[in-house]
Order: C-alpha cells, then sequence, then structure tokens
C-alpha cells in the first residue's frame, strides 16, 4: 500500500481483441466454461493442484459466438475478468507488536492489516511482477464485443493469501466477466453489471514454505537500526509514501522521504521465512 501515490495508467491497457485464432500461452490443464446471450467464458489453469507459495498461471478466453455486438464494463486498465482464488479456511495473519509513538504510526500506515482472509487475486500479466505499478485510471466505459471477436487475458496467481502461505486444502478459483447486455445502446456503464461466472474446483498442496505475517516482517525492518535512524530523519510531514512490497521469499518495507522538494527512499529488505533484514539502502527518486 501506499500513501501520496501519483496514478499512472498502463499503456495501450485494453485486452487484445481479434478473431478467435490466438494460442494460449499457458500449458492447457483444468478447463471450465459458462455461456449466456452467446457469450462464452473459458477459464484455464496451467495445473492441478495449485502448489502453495508457487506461481500458477490462468487464461480466461471470451468468445461472442452471437452475430450481434455484445457489451461488457470496462474503463481503469480495462481487466478482463476478476479472477480469485477462494480457500476452504481462513488465513489469520498475526498482526505482530505494538509500536509506540513514530513507528506505531508508520506501521498503520504500512500494514496491509491483518484480518482473516479465504481468497486470493490472480494478477492481469502485465502487472502480476509489480503490482505496486497497478494504478488505473479511474474511470468507467462500455466496451464493445464484436460477433466472432475472441478476448483474452493471462492472469498469475502467487500462491498466497493476506501475504501468506496458502493453506493446503480444497479450494475454487472463478472468474468474473462483467457482462452489461446485449445492446451497447441500452445499457448504462454506471449500472452494475451482471457478471458471467465460471469456477473450477481444485485443491492447494503445501510446499513446506512458511512466510511471517506482513506483520511481523515490518516489525522486522523497524527494528533494524538502519531503518530505525531512516525513520527518525524526519517527521510524518515529510513522509512521501510508505510501502509493503513483496517479491517471491523476501519482502520491501520503504519510506519515502520529501524535504526540500529533494524525495530520497528508504528501503529495508526482509527474509519473509526467517526476518533477517537482508539490506538496507537509500537511494535518490
Amino acid at each position: 500500500m501506499g500513501i501520496g501515490l501519483a496514478g499512472c495508467g498502463a499503456d495501450n491497457p485494453s485486452p487484445t481483441g481479434g478473431p478467435a485464432s490466438g494460442e494460449p500461452s499457458i500449458v492447457p490443464g483444468p478447463v471450465a466454461m459458462a455461456t449466456r446471450d452467446g457469450i462464452r467464458v473459458t477459464l484455464t489453469l496451467e495445473r492441478a493442484p495449485l502448489p502453495s507459495t508457487q506461481r500458477t498461471r490462468a487464461l480466461i478466453v471470451v468468445d461472442n459466438l452471437s452475430p450481434e455486438v455484445r457489451s461488457w464494463q470496462g474503463g481503469g486498465c480495462d481487466f478482463l475478468a476478476t479472477v480469485t482464488v477462494h480457500t476452504s479456511v481462513d488465513v489469520v495473519p498475526d498482526p505482530g507488536r505494538d509500536w509506540p509513538g513514530t513507528a506505531g504510526r508508520f506501521k498503520r500506515l504500512v500494514s496491509p492489516g491483518s484480518d482473516p482472509a479465504d481468497d486470493g487475486p490472480f494478477i492481469d500479466e502485465r502487472f502480476a511482477d509489480a503490482p505496486e505499478r497497478m494504478f488505473c485510471p479511474a474511470n468507467i466505459a462500455v466496451n464493445r464485443l464484436e460477433p466472432g471477436q475472441r478476448l483474452q487475458m493471462r492472469a498469475d496467481w502467487n500462491g498466497e493469501i493476506a501475504y501468506m502461505a496458502a493453506p493446503a486444502g480444497p479450494a475454487t478459483v472463478s472468474a468474473e466477466f462483467p457482462y452489461l447486455g446485449q445492446s451497447e445502446d441500452s445499457v448504462d456503464p454506471l449500472g452494475a453489471a451482471v457478471p458471467i461466472v465460471v469456477s473450477l474446483d481444485t485443491k492447494i498442496v503445501d510446499t513446506a514454505v512458511r512466510f511471517l505475517s506482513a506483520g511481523r516482517v515490518i516489525d522486522a525492518a523497524l527494528s533494524d537500526a538502519r531503518f530505525a535512524a531512516w525513520l527518525a530523519e524526519g517527521d510524518a510531514t515529510t513522509w512521501q509514501e510508505a510501502d509493503f512490497l513483496t517479491h517471491g521469499t523476501t519482502a520491501d518495507v520503504v519510506l519515502s522521504l520529501l524535504e526540500d522538494d529533494v524525495s530520497t527512499e528508504g528501503r529495508a529488505t526482509v527474509d519473509r521465512e526467517t526476518g533477517v533484514v537482508l539490506a538496507f539502502e537509500v537511494t535518490p527518486p
């Protein structure tokens, strides 16, 4: 999460439209389909079961099999579908330590929270390696799906729920295509879409990897003398951005300061399995 972020849209964010001739970029695994009004939504996973803490890819394909234009709700980054994995049990993250003063204020800002969760997102592959850059325009639009047209979206799940290893057991992956109606002239872009939903039952298997909760990882950064000194460099009025970013087995705890129109960033890199602070660096923007 961040504070004071300046959003920027992705270049050409719309899914690629065209004839139904594109080949999937993943090795087909389990497949499920749902159809309404001649719109067929297909969800393919690259494998089953899904390994915890490891990346799994999904392919969503939407085909207009009807002879008429169909409409779907777009805008923003024009995500073709919302794809989610749902687990059978909740993950309850450890909130970690309560810090006094400035450290406590920083932790409240940067923490993604510790509420129980039983679902995790598949991220559009354009942003899967850097989800923190997924800033989309705040607009809503009606998109056309021409007769015979196919749209595709590829998305990745990192094998985590609430920044922790996904629990082993039964799971369901669902994709929701935001379908609006049969004619672009009769739909309200601000109205609620009635999604076409396709789901796959699967399971998650344990990979014996355990991640500390986000709260504990942030605690590790705050306990590091170098990061603590950086935090003390300026009061909250100089804070420009605070982020918690994960990269596989490591996480970055970031605080940027803006003083005299000069921005600098302090970044602590923490091992998510052990809580060891691997590095701390201060860099210009």
